[in-house]
Parts: structure tokens; C-alpha cells; sequence
């Protein structure tokens, strides 16, 4: 008499089951890694940003009241010694990390509050690392000492 034939090993439909169950982890895991790497650096770019906008929040501040009276419509300050450029100039553009902000400020109109001193609204964009173009904004108003 002949013994039955034992299974000793996967069939192989059991192991496809296990490769497919594994892609399908392993694809998730791909997909929230790049998801939080995109995350983190739109993050930083934020930040960049925000810090260049301080910057330019900086020198406004220790900028002479004349210097900001004859500034153009529109301007930046490219580094922290030089006076206020026209944007058209392209000399507010690239600027911060990696070149990566333009640079704007405006004199603000219709001021609510204080609109008796000026506002400068300073704005830098960039090409966001998520697509598209990503905008913050600063205002700067001068205080009176007396």
C-alpha cells in the first residue's frame, strides 16, 4: 500500500496572497514617508519665508523715516546695508534660501488702525515644493517715540 502524499510545503496561491498582502504594506509605508517628507519641507519652506519677511521687517525698522518716504510703490531691501529697490529692478526676486522668494513691500491705504502712521505690508512668494505658488504676508507699521 502507497502512503498519501503529504503537503509539506505553500501552495502557490498562498504565496501570491503573502507577496500582494506585503506590495500593499509596503506601497502604504512608501506613500506616508513621501507624504511626510512633503510635509516637513513645505514646512521649512514656511519658515524660510516667515524668517525672510522678519528680515526685511528688520531693516525697515532701522531704515530712516526718509529713506522709507522716497521708497518706490513697490519694494524690497535685497541686503540688510542697501536702500529700498523697485521691484521691477529683478533684484528682489530669488532671494533667501536657495533663491527660492520674491520679495514685495507695499505702502498699505486705508488703514484702520493708526492710519495716521504708514503700513508696509511686506509679501514673499515662492513656487511651493506641494505645487503651486504659497504667499505669506508681514505688516510693518512704524511707532512714534516722542
Amino acid at each position: 500500500m502507497s502512503k498519501p502524499w503529504k503537503q509539506n510545503g505553500d501552495t502557490i496561491v498562498e504565496v501570491m496572497i503573502s507577496m500582494a498582502v506585503i506590495a500593499v504594506v509596503l506601497v502604504a509605508a512608501y506613500i506616508t514617508t513621501d507624504h511626510s517628507l512633503n510635509s516637513s519641507e513645505a514646512a521649512t519652506e514656511r519658515e524660510d519665508a516667515t524668517m525672510l519677511a522678519q528680515s526685511q521687517f528688520e531693516i525697515m525698522s532701522n531704515a530712516s523715516s526718509t529713506e522709507l518716504g522716497s521708497a518706490p510703490a513697490k519694494f524690497c531691501f535685497p541686503t540688510a546695508t542697501s536702500l529700498p529697490i523697485d521691484i521691477t529692478s529683478g533684484s528682489c526676486n530669488k532671494l533667501g534660501n536657495n533663491n527660492l522668494y520674491d520679495v514685495t513691500i507695499t505702502k498699505q491705504t486705508n488703514v484702520v488702525v493708526a492710519p495716521d502712521l504708514p503700513t508696509y505690508q511686506i509679501e514673499i512668494d515662492w513656487a511651493s515644493i506641494l505645487g503651486g505658488n504659497a504667499t505669506t504676508f508681514l505688516y510693518y507699521q512704524p511707532y512714534l517715540t516722542h
